[in-house]
């Protein structure tokens, strides 16, 4: 308990997803009150006061919950560095050497890193030509193989 209340006031707990619940909660009750007050004002209203119940619920249900989930990404991501003792491993290129061999696939956790393709020198304009290419991109001078 003393934990949760030194979390409280550092900010590493946060009051508002409780206080968007509550007023989540209320609107709900005030949107079902709304449209029983209008089903009540004649034949018509009936089906305005059912839409407008259905609509409106499902309205305020999701912009609260576009709302809360900044909120559940906080928390997640709170959990994962508690997990992982507030360490994380530095990123690697995913084709980087290591112990002598690249490995065929890129590892868990890394960026896919693209192998740079070889590249040859044009003889007329000295551009770098990617390999396989038949002509120099710059100048237009075929590629002897």
């Amino acid at each position: 308990m003393d934990g949760d209340f030194k979390d409280f006031l550092a900010f590493r707990r946060m009051v508002a997803p409780i206080l968007l619940q509550i007023l989540f909660w209320i609107l709900v009750v005030l949107n079902i009150v709304g449209s029983i007050y209008l089903m009540t004002r004649g034949s018509y209203f009936v089906l305005l006061g059912l839409v407008n119940l259905i609509v409106e619920t499902l309205i305020i249900r999701v912009i609260f919950e576009l709302l809360i989930i900044f909120f559940r990404m906080n928390e997640t991501l709170t959990e994962i560095k508690k997990n992982t003792g507030g360490a994380f491993a530095p990123l690697t290129p995913a084709y980087a050497p290591v112990g002598g061999s690249a490995p065929s696939k890129p590892m868990m956790g890394t960026p896919a890193v693209a192998p740079q393709p070889v590249q040859r020198t044009c003889p007329n304009c000295g551009a770098g030509v990617d390999e396989g290419l038949s002509f120099c991109s710059q100048c237009g001078q075929p590629m002897n193989q």
